[in-house]
């Protein structure tokens, strides 16, 4: 993008992905609440599965068919509201239509993925992911080279990519529980009812989620312009890749931990949380450290020389991911015992504090992008590992400060790693190139990985891990142990 199109006219790419996150509100507060009925109906009832499942088809039809006005709005209305740069008004009113209509199409799509994620084949659920993803960057790409390199073509790449999704995921889920079909007899209006009342706070909860990084971006483009917004898009894509990380690492324990409740195992699903914040903190740990030591180097081969100066920007906002992604696996205990409305209110009250925070660093600082990043990062620090890990231990029964200590073995390794790699990048001159970096970060992994393994985890930690692996990767960690 940043290339083809320069940076600042690229900043409008960005802002529209940004808006896809207040489209999907709605939907993704009821598919968090459709995850967790559907899985525990699936390991015990198949009838009220099929009656789950319907009511979800049924309820997001209702919800795409209601944002088709508000998508059309939104795309007439942001060359007027948003800084586009050199672009054409009617190129990036295309875009947003093409990109906005494909997270409907998404949303829609989403209740084929959940029959996957409720079957823990969270393989397959990836594999449809990634499908997406790479058509996505393959079609742009033939897009800039053969037709012309026009951010509509980016929102025409989306929305193929969103229609290939749709079709993929019904046909896995089809694949992987051909029982469910989709029926509108089997609509269940109590059942809505009883999901959207767990939902509500879920969504309060999203919402609240919003005014943080997305909206930090906005606030960058509007105040401080394209080019800043531009610039601020590269560190945001670098969180969003960090976040993607930890939420398949995350995503593997959620289905476990809904089947030991349904099993009525209350102590193992306590002591599963604990160690899956443990082990999620421990693996985050490499890369991001990595990525903090040696984030100008990546970032010159990534994006170009002239963006190495967002090297401080990533530090910034790098140190808390560790927690964001060790807490991750615990936040399933609030759905199961659902008690989403106190989390939900701690997330908005927090969000509305950076919204607050940022405005006053970016008018009244000289810190720029870097006070930005910061700003997400306390705020975020605070809420995720402070106040929700005492919160989700007290609903669930565990220690007052259990989750804190899970949390600590990640940032422990982060900071002993931050120190060797300072160490090791002085002492090693590692040509800037893609090969050696990748190199060099495949070797650091399998070492941390093996120390991690051996000498980390108990017993029976690393069964549980062993447990959640592929079969040729169990293998190997399982003659480590």
């Amino acid at each position: 993008y940043t290339s083809e199109l320069g940076v600042a006219a690229y900043a409008i790419i960005p802002v529209a992905t940004s808006i896809t996150s207040y489209i999907t509100l709605i939907s993704d507060s009821l598919t968090s609440t459709v995850s967790r009925y559907l899985t525990i109906d699936m390991g015990s009832d198949m009838t009220s599965a099929k009656r789950t499942f319907n009511t979800a088809v049924m309820g997001f039809t209702g919800i795409v068919l209601a944002a088709i006005p508000i998508i059309v709005l939104i795309s007439l209305l942001a060359p007027s509201i948003f800084d586009i740069a050199t672009n054409t008004v009617i190129s990036v009113q295309l875009m947003f239509v093409f990109i906005l209509s494909a997270v409907l199409i998404s949303i829609w799509s989403n209740n084929f993925i959940t029959v996957m994620y409720s079957r823990n084949r969270i393989d397959l659920m990836n594999i449809v992911k990634i499908t997406q993803v790479v058509l996505q960057i393959a079609l742009i790409v033939l897009f800039f080279t053969f037709v012309s390199k026009s951010v509509e073509y980016v929102g025409l790449a989306y929305f193929i990519a969103a229609v290939v999704y749709a079709v993929f995921g019904f046909l896995m889920a089809r694949h992987v529980c051909p029982e469910l079909k989709v029926s509108r007899r089997q609509f269940d209006r109590g059942r809505l009812g009883e999901m959207l009342s767990v939902g509500g706070w879920s969504l309060i909860n999203s919402l609240g989620n919003l005014l943080f990084i997305q909206t930090s971006l906005l606030l960058v483009n509007v105040l401080m312009g394209a080019e800043a917004g531009g610039y601020f898009g590269v560190i945001v894509t670098v969180i969003s890749a960090v976040s993607s990380l930890v939420d398949t690492l995350a995503s593997i324990f959620a289905p476990i931990i809904y089947g030991l409740f349904a099993e009525g195992r209350m102590e193992v699903m306590g002591r599963v949380s604990r160690m899956a914040v443990k082990v999620v903190g421990l693996v985050m740990s490499m890369p991001i450290a990595f990525l903090c030591v040696f984030s100008a180097p990546i970032l010159t081969l990534w994006v170009g020389a002239d963006y190495a100066f967002l090297t401080d920007v990533v530090w910034a906002t790098m140190f808390v991911m560790i927690g964001i992604g060790a807490i991750s696996p615990a936040y399933p205990l609030t759905m199961v015992y659902l008690k989403v409305k106190v989390p939900g209110i701690i997330t908005f009250l927090f969000g509305v504090i950076n919204v607050i925070l940022t405005v006053a660093v970016i008018q009244f600082t000289d810190l720029g992008l870097v006070g930005v990043g910061l700003t997400w990062s306390i705020t975020m620090f605070v809420k995720n590992c402070i106040v929700n890990p005492w919160y989700i231990g007290r609903i669930s029964g565990m220690g007052t400060f259990d989750l804190h200590k899970s949390l600590a073995y990640g940032f422990v390794s982060y900071f002993g790693l931050l120190v060797f790699y300072y160490v090791l990048d002085m002492f090693l001159d590692v040509p800037v190139s893609w090969i050696w970096m990748i190199l060099l970060g495949v070797i650091l992994l399998a070492v941390h990985g093996f120390l991690v393994y051996r000498f980390a985890l108990h017993k029976d930690e690393r069964d549980v891990v062993n447990s959640c692996l592929p079969g040729p990767i169990r293998k190997v960690f399982e003659r480590l142990g």
